[in-house]
């Protein structure tokens, strides 16, 4: 009976006490919206100090039981979190958080606030990115970050880009800067795809953000691998505590020619072709060119070539988490049609990431990303797109039966120049990449002020392309291709990377933070290249095994580059006043010989938040211009990086196997050694003020810088007597050499307002500028400077020069100083009563009679091009050739506004570059009215139909004396004579064909639709967007080719590497597409 009154007295208390909890808690509940009074969905609700919590519902609202005089805290992304005393039907408006200073942003090797940062560096968010729709994320950047240059080398489906930051620091290495995706270094060597390009098997819609680390102090913690830049991609990632949200994305549009070039239609080139003919040696006239008056327009071969290309891109992704897991899994699909023909891109992707917070002390997690994509680029742009430009209009693209026309002029059979259209439909170049990148990490926390992380990377990737030209007959006696070439290549790369990185945090008494950062790095580059070729034999198939067996050219390589790392990093703060920032890195790398390995780069930087000090704090009371600054910082940094982005092996002796004509084989060397190479370092000066006015609504970022790069790496040529030769190329291998000195200095200026933020209406701005000025400061070369040429092109003339003093990738030529319209124009007053010759060709002195008799008289005429004499001696040579600027230019800007009024956004981004020159390569073509120097005829532009045309004084065109003859009035001041014989070389490298290619390009307006939550509510969607986007909308130049962005020279015919060293020359390359996309978005 005891036992039973002890149990009833205990749960009586047990009662009495269950009831005093239920009288201590309440439920707590109401709405959480914005300033505008929009409800927020996901908002973040949480009791202070434990991990009762909730998210707010599709109308904003929330219930959470909690003790009374709770405190909870409000918080979502991109608002400033509140807490508020828990009630009933609370009203809680989030305040948007506009300002920048305590947010987080990644740099190398984690992470830190961005008011403790004491280098350059730049972030550019997904919501920046997102109104530019592209098939690769790189192309988004354009613009978005002071300091940035990218240039798109082509515009084809799928091309790729070039990035510069911060001007060019290298000759013949990469300039491209280095990638951190998922923590992991990703160069243009393992880990890449699609002609270099690292960035191309990402789905940009899984881009979170993006950090641009540009100077030393910033970049050094990545070492030998820094000298351009790191680009850190962060890619969206889970939440925890929040429920599954899923996103669906779906964009269709069209890429089309922004426009056309005047060519000489029917009847302009029937006129020309009539002249042209009867100055030929044997001249030919044909019927249809008797009466130009009745021709019609001809055939269109820009019609033909181009095309309006669909394009297509569907994203689906999950995203979400519980209490210690978060997850997202996301898949894409884009499709891009080139805008010429037989042009083409897709890629797939599938992405996923889990991290756990297994314990209070353990955290670990993994991210994969596959993707595939496919680019078919046909024939080269640089055949097909000049080649279509210049074809005839007499000449049909196809016959009325639907075949193949031939090309040629005047019945004439021209096997150089065969349909190119035809030649774009027929040829196959297929390139398919599979990549499989995987991340996996541990991080162990034993106290709280230590942080050990543990990541392994592998990444793979396997790059396969197809060639295939058929043989062919275009046309009845037309141009004839024997026998099919097949070509099968197979590039395998693999890349694996471990590192181990701790990280300690203390903050001491007095207002004293420091934070210890140390690691170690080993990564592996592995390369397994293959490549057959086979002639002859199928005409259908791509595939090799189709070619003649008896008929085949083998090659392949294996190479492997592996680096070892390690380095730290020092933070200290005192009172968020004074900021110092110390790194250093010790890298060693294969690339070099024994002794040579191991590079130390070192960094440092300052900071004082001058807006901190008691003094400031005193003048905003008293004055309300500084009560007027919210925020100015300070800053100064130096750093020394490297670059060993070169071809494996470069130091050592390379070999290959070559067959004999007795059946034996025997070894070559292909490259001669050099063990005393070593790496390229830059050294880096950086000051910079960071700026915030108007409670943060405006942000204004300066930085000046000073780059000097030392032991520049070229490939040099081998002398023909060391008997060196290669099966892969053909030809010597260059040799590498540390070579000379380089340096860029510039200013950068970044502007951010938030100009109005009324409830309805708000706009707002960003502005960006940069500038930047390169010169080489010695170069030790045998001649004192680099030439270059495009040696497709068959002249061997010099385009560009590199040389100390000047610009890297200099246009050299002559400088036309106008036209020979008459006799006077021949001879140059000296002022003395005596006159002098002016006008000569190479290796003739000027006439006193002019004769088209003889093709053996090569002398300048009436009508020719006057150039410069600028060394006086009276002939023009290749002593009066000179400097004529480079395709770098003087500055760059990038203007974006956003305007929003209710649920509409108006976004409008424009991008301007001024000062950078372009060889017109095409233009040098299609100006000079004459036919080619082997009597073949191509069209020209209509203003090459205003030619010079003679007249006579006394009437008598039987009386060709020299002060009989003058141009005729009506001629274009620029277009020369028709010369068949090419006696004055009217064509050569001259600033006619350098051309101001300064452009400001509307680049993209967005104009979207936030459909109200009220209708889609019922619906089960968070969000449901709709938008319309133009791309390339129009561009404003006074360039005469199709597009002023060109870029380096890469990878075309024998100017393989050539890179920096030929940049700005327009060979025909495919402009950038204008493109109108329609676009749906949702969350549920």
């Amino acid at each position: 009976m005891k036992k039973i009154r002890f149990w009833n007295l205990i749960f009586l208390m047990l009662a009495v006490h269950m009831s005093a909890m239920a009288d201590d808690l309440i439920t707590a509940s109401g709405v959480v919206t914005d300033q505008t009074g929009e409800t927020m969905i996901g908002c973040t609700v949480q009791m202070k100090g434990s991990q009762v919590g909730t998210v707010t519902d599709l109308e904003g609202r929330f219930k959470l039981q909690v003790p009374k005089n709770a405190m909870l805290s409000f918080s979502f992304i991109g608002y400033k979190t509140q807490e508020q005393k828990a009630a009933a039907d609370m009203k809680v408006v989030l305040q948007d958080d506009s300002h920048v200073l305590n947010e987080v942003v990644a740099v190398g090797y984690g992470t830190m606030k961005r008011s403790d940062i004491t280098g350059s560096v730049v972030s550019v968010k997904a919501d920046d990115m997102q109104q530019t729709s592209a098939s690769t994320m790189d192309q988004m950047l354009q613009g978005r970050a002071a300091g940035m240059q990218l240039t798109s080398n082509s515009g084809a489906a799928g091309g790729s880009t070039s990035i510069q930051i911060r001007g060019i620091n290298s000759l013949n290495a990469s300039n491209e800067p280095v990638y951190v995706i998922d923590g992991a270094i990703v160069t243009s060597d393992a880990g890449a795809n699609v002609y270099s390009n690292p960035l191309a098997d990402l789905n940009p819609n899984d881009v979170e953000s993006i950090e641009i680390l540009k100077d030393a102090s910033a970049t050094a913690i990545y070492g030998a691998q820094a000298a351009n830049g790191v680009i850190i991609v962060n890619m969206k990632k889970g939440k925890e505590g929040t429920a599954p949200k899923i996103g669906v994305k779906a964009q269709v549009g069209w890429d089309m020619l922004p426009r056309k070039l005047d060519v000489m239609d029917m009847q302009q080139f029937a006129e020309w072709a009539r002249e042209a003919n009867a100055l030929k040696s044997t001249p030919k006239e044909s019927d249809m060119f008797a009466n130009p008056a009745t021709l019609g327009a001809g055939a269109d071969w820009q019609d033909a070539l181009f095309r309006t290309g669909l394009r297509q891109e569907y994203n689906l992704s999950v995203r979400g988490g519980s209490k210690d897991i978060s997850y997202s899994l996301s898949g894409g699909y884009f499709s891009q049609e080139g805008i010429t023909i037989n042009n083409d891109f897709k890629r797939l992707t599938l992405r996923g990431s889990i991290d756990v917070k297994a314990y209070k002390w353990l955290d670990l997690g993994a991210t994969f990303n596959i993707g595939q994509s496919d680019r078919n680029t046909g024939m080269a742009s640089w055949d097909v797109v000049p080649n279509a430009l210049s074809d005839t209009p007499n000449n049909a693209v196809r016959l009325p039966d639907g075949s193949w026309a031939k090309s040629g002029f005047n019945g004439d059979t021209d096997t150089w120049q065969p349909n190119p259209v035809a030649l774009a439909e027929l040829t196959t170049r297929k390139n398919k990449v599979v990549s499989n990148r995987t991340n996996v990490y541990v991080t162990l926390k034993p106290w709280k002020w230590l942080s050990w992380k543990n990541e392994g990377t592998y990444d793979t990737n396997t790059d396969n392309l197809r060639y295939m030209l058929p043989e062919y007959q275009l046309g009845e006696n037309g141009a004839t291709r024997e026998y099919a070439t097949h070509q099968t290549t197979k590039t395998f790369n693999q890349y694996w990377s471990i590192k181990s990185v701790a990280t300690g945090n203390w903050k001491l008494k007095g207002g004293h933070k420091l934070s210890l950062m140390l690691g170690a790095e080993i990564n592996h580059r592995y390369r397994d290249y293959l490549y057959g070729q086979r002639l002859g034999g199928s005409n259908t198939s791509e595939a090799l095994s189709s070619g003649d067996a008896t008929r085949d050219d083998n090659a392949g390589y294996t190479t492997t580059k592996r680096y070892s790392s390690l380095f730290g990093r020092v933070t200290y703060n005192y009172k968020d006043r004074y900021m110092f920032t110390g790194t250093l890195r010790r890298d060693g790398s294969s690339l070099f010989e024994r002794g040579q390995r191991w590079g130390t780069f070192p960094s440092a930087a300052l900071a004082w938040r001058v807006s901190e000090e008691d003094f400031w704090m005193m003048m905003q009371e008293k004055s309300p211009v500084f009560a007027a600054i919210n925020s100015l910082k300070l800053r100064v940094g130096y750093g020394l990086v490297g670059n060993a982005n070169l071809t494996e092996s470069t130091f050592m002796a390379n070999f290959s196997n070559l067959a004999s004509n007795f059946g034996t084989s025997y070894k070559t060397a292909n490259m001669p050694n050099y063990d005393k190479l070593t790496w390229e370092k830059t050294d880096s000066w950086n000051i910079g003020l960071d700026l915030n006015l108007f409670d943060n609504r405006i942000e204004f970022i300066f930085d000046a810088f000073w780059k000097k790069t030392r032991d520049l790496l070229l490939q040099t040529a081998v002398p023909a007597f060391m008997g060196t030769s290669t099966k892969v190329t053909g030809s010597a291998e260059p040799q590498w050499a540390n070579v000379g000195n380089m340096s860029n200095k510039g200013i950068e200026m970044t502007l951010n307002a938030h100009i109005l933020n009324k409830k309805n209406l708000k706009w707002k701005t960003s502005l960006t500028y940069s500038l930047v000025r390169n010169e080489v400061t010695k170069l030790n070369t045998e001649s004192g400077f680099i030439d270059k040429t495009l040696d497709y092109e068959g002249s061997g003339e010099t385009i560009t020069r590199t040389a100390v003093g000047y610009g890297i990738s200099q246009f050299y030529g002559f400088q036309v100083a106008g036209r020979i319209n008459s006799a006077a124009d021949f001879l140059r007053n000296n002022g003395d009563g005596t006159s002098t010759v002016v006008a000569a060709t190479p290796n003739y002195r000027v006439g006193t009679v002019v004769s088209n008799a003889s093709a053996k008289e090569l002398l300048t005429s009436i009508g020719d091009l006057l150039y410069k004499d600028l060394n006086g001696d009276g002939y023009i040579d290749d002593n009066d050739k000179t400097y004529l600027g480079n395709g770098l230019p003087s500055y760059t800007f990038g203007w974006n506004n956003t305007f929003t009024w209710k649920d509409f956004s108006l976004s409008v981004f424009m991008y301007g570059s001024v000062g950078n020159k372009v060889f017109n390569w095409t233009r040098r073509r299609m100006d000079d009215p004459s036919l080619t120097p082997g009597g073949a005829a191509w069209n020209h532009y209509q203003r090459a139909a205003n030619y010079a045309k003679w007249a006579y004084v006394d009437g008598n065109s039987g009386n060709l004396n020299v002060w009989n003859v003058y141009v005729a009035p009506g001629a274009e001041a620029s277009i020369p004579r028709i010369d068949n014989q090419h006696s004055n070389y009217n064509s050569r490298v001259s600033d006619r064909y350098v051309e101001d290619a300064s452009y400001l390009r509307i680049k993209n307006i967005t104009l979207s639709f936030n459909v109200p939550k009220k209708f889609i509510r019922k619906y089960y969607l968070q969000s449901l967007r709709l938008s319309a986007n133009i791309q390339n909308v129009c561009t404003f130049t006074g360039y005469t080719g199709y597009d002023p962005e060109v870029g380096s020279q890469n990878g075309q015919y024998s100017m393989t590497g050539q890179g920096m060293l030929m940049y700005g020359v327009d060979t025909g390359r495919v402009p950038s597409p204008r493109s109108v996309i329609f676009g749906i978005e949702a969350t549920f």
